[in-house]
């Protein structure tokens, strides 16, 4: 039986819809995550007894808000409905889904389930604090602002229909419900009425209030005669239709039995009730045009905002069939006659929903025009800091559609603009947008020096990184001053440090100097830390240590290198450990290798070997991940040869010949599985073993 929790244990009518499935033996995680949903949402959440998600058909699953499963390892591993139908009815249905790993690593295991069974790869959020303070609750409303509507903009949409039906059915009739339904909104008329049903209604359950009401507010009530309904006493007739009739609604029976059953006694000869067998599309379309009072607007955007709605609630599935072809048909033309909320809605549906970058820039572009509008007529700051944000959204997505030189020319375009505010120091919100402006266009010059192969251009682009970098650094310290917080110093030490990484990286300086360079950074993204400890500030102290150990190690400072190599190893762990992100997977595997060949040098063979042995698994792991995303594992695979045959050497140094072996036939398997056997690096590296 479908049971549900709300908030104080009031009825699920008109709430948000939310699923939750998990394999038996994890039904135990109900009670927490239903605790974490309704603080933040007010929602009502639906389960089936025990956990029972067999019992829930696929139509029911089909009109949730979202469906949250819980991942573990039974999950993937055994036979059970969450991984068999739920999992990709949602990913193949593009259904807000949330999957909770309960258990480290799983992540990685349902990307590799995912792509067994060719569906599309997902992120995991773990309901567990992690160290950097950001807690389930907040990665919770995080993703979930991001998947559902807020409460009030639920409501706009509700009651933006001016026309409302009641149908009245039997639950065992979903799929007749459904086929009438159909009828109904084939008519686009029809598509203009909210059609209430209560789909989780069971007898018994106290709904006669909800009900009611309903029924008082409804234009028309519709009950569906089917042998369910006529063949046994029911809650439909008894409380639904009796209710109606007291109220003197207009009532359509549908009679689906062909006679086999006697329509109720009540219904005959009232000259409020219309009977009719099997009505068809035609039928249902005439008799329901002539009760449809069909708004009329003062103005074009009151009409535009009532189609827009209407194409939420058919794309959200709120008081309406779900049907997010037609919903996004209505945002869409709701955006191109004008409507600004159209349009973010457009953006944001055509990346998240569709990858669409091209629908998405040329929409961001009319957003942008609107506002640079908006802000020379009022010249206010609310307006003017809204262009510059959504001008730094359009210059995101062209560097995600990897257009890197519209990217550029957008945040020139911001500098300039900025640049022509007077007392722009004074204000937070508009230096924000220059220190990001002035940050990517560095990183732009700097992508370009990285692909440049002419030393004229790689020093041409290196003073343009570094000019840039100087002008968020100038910008970045006035916004500090404003005010002390996590973003004011990241904005602080992020230019310097990739200035820090050009100089080592693009300079031929002396070492003292690239170190006191380091150094400098080093301190205040420590400071930050220490402040506002978070996931990013150890990231930035993984990457600083890293090179303040290879600095160190060329100048011979043995001591200082390997210090700094363990706290890069330390928060490169932490990092992968609290995110399990793809990127911190790489960094962790990245910083396992390079320590322990600082510490081979070093004469700690011991510890390397196990680093390095760590360093193979977790390059393991990473080459599935590049393998789920369909990217080019090749070089991927070759290092991770490369890690095995240092492995082999280093377990022969330590005596240790069958270790040595297992290593060199990981090796032989990688190359073969790559097709790498007859690479001149490859065959050199294992040559000297093979024999």
């Amino acid at each position: 039986m479908l049971n549900y929790r709300t908030r104080g244990g009031v009825n699920p009518t008109g709430k948000l819809k939310i699923y939750f499935a998990s394999a038996i033996d994890d039904f135990g995680y109900l009670q927490d995550v239903s605790r974490h949903i309704l603080n933040l949402f007010d929602a009502a959440i639906f389960y089936e007894e025990d956990g029972l998600t067999e019992n829930t058909s696929d139509e029911v699953l089909l009109e949730m808000g979202m469906i949250v499963a819980v991942i573990s390892e039974g999950t993937l591993s055994s036979v059970n409905d969450v991984s068999s139908r739920i999992l990709p009815m949602a990913l193949n249905c593009k259904l807000p889904f949330l999957p909770l790993g309960v258990m480290p690593g799983i992540g990685s295991k349902l990307n590799q389930f995912c792509e067994a069974n060719a569906l599309p790869k997902i992120d995991v959020v773990y309901p567990n604090s992690d160290k950097s303070g950001v807690s389930f609750a907040e990665k919770l409303y995080s993703f979930m602002n991001k998947k559902l509507i807020d409460a009030d903009f639920y409501e706009r949409v509700r009651s933006n229909f001016y026309n409302s039906f009641f149908v009245s059915y039997r639950k065992k009739d979903k799929e007749v419900l459904l086929n009438v339904l159909e009828k109904i909104y084939k008519n686009e008329i029809c598509r203009e009425v909210l059609v209430w049903y209560d789909e989780y209604l069971t007898a018994g359950e106290n709904y006669d209030t909800e009900i009611q009401s309903m029924i008082d507010n409804s234009d028309l009530f519709i009950i569906l005669l089917t042998e369910n309904m006529l063949k046994e006493e029911n809650y439909a007739i008894r409380e639904e239709l009796s209710h109606a009739l007291r109220m003197d609604k207009e009532i359509l029976a549908i009679d689906l039995c062909n006679g086999e059953y006697p329509v109720p006694e009540s219904l005959i000869g009232n000259p409020g009730c219309t009977v009719v067998r099997n009505v068809s599309e035609q039928f249902l379309g005439e008799f329901l045009q002539e009760r449809i009072f069909l708004p009329q607007f003062d103005n074009k955007r009151d009409m535009l905002e009532h189609r827009y709605l209407l194409g939420m609630a058919y794309y959200q599935g709120i008081a309406a069939l779900k049907d997010r072809d037609y919903g996004f048909y209505l945002v869409k033309w709701a955006a191109e006659n004008g409507l600004i909320e159209a349009m973010e809605m457009l953006v944001k549906l055509s990346i998240e929903d569709r990858g669409d970058w091209r629908t998405a820039i040329l929409y961001q572009s009319k957003i942008v025009d609107y506002y640079d509008y908006k802000a020379m007529q009022t010249r206010q700051l609310a307006d003017i800091t809204e262009f510059f944000k959504n001008q730094s959204f359009l210059g995101d997505y062209y560097f995600d559609a990897q257009d890197l030189n519209s990217h550029e020319k957008v945040c020139g375009q911001m500098i300039a603009a900025l640049k022509g505010i007077q007392n722009i120091t004074d204000h937070k919100e508009l230096l924000e947008y220059a220190v990001m402006a002035c940050t990517k266009l560095g990183d732009v010059a700097d992508i370009r020096l990285q692909k440049s192969s002419s030393k004229s251009e790689r020093i041409e682009y290196f003073h343009r990184a570094e000019e840039w970098y100087m002008q968020a650094y100038a910008y970045a310290l006035d916004y500090f001053r404003l005010e002390d917080s996590l973003k004011a110093r990241r904005f602080v030490y992020t230019p310097l440090m990739r200035l820090a990484d050009e100089r080592y990286m693009y300079l031929n300086l002396p070492l003292s100097e690239n170190l006191d360079d380091y150094r400098k950074v080093y301190t205040k993204i420590l400071e930050a830390d220490g402040l506002y400890p978070c996931t990013e500030t150890r990231a930035d102290l993984c990457a600083c240590h890293k090179c303040l150990m290879e600095i160190y190690n060329a100048l011979g400072m043995d001591d200082d290198a390997l210090e700094n190599g363990n706290h890069m190893l330390d928060y490169a762990r932490q990092g992968y450990l609290e995110s399990r992100t793809f990127i911190s997977l790489a960094k962790y595997m990245k910083a396992l290798e390079s320590f322990s060949v600082l510490q081979l040098k070093n004469g700690f063979i011991d510890d390397a070997r196990q680093n390095l042995n760590k360093a193979t698994q977790a390059r393991t792991q990473y080459i599935e991940s590049l393998k789920m995303q369909r990217i080019d594992s090749t070089e991927a695979a070759y290092s991770l040869i490369i890690d095995y045959v240092n492995l082999f050497d280093i377990n022969e140094k330590l005596g240790r010949a069958a270790d040595a072996q297992t290593c060199l036939e990981q090796a032989l398997i990688c190359a073969k599985q790559y097709h790498l056997e007859n690479n001149p690096d490859v065959y050199n590296a294992l040559a000297g073993r093979l024999n």
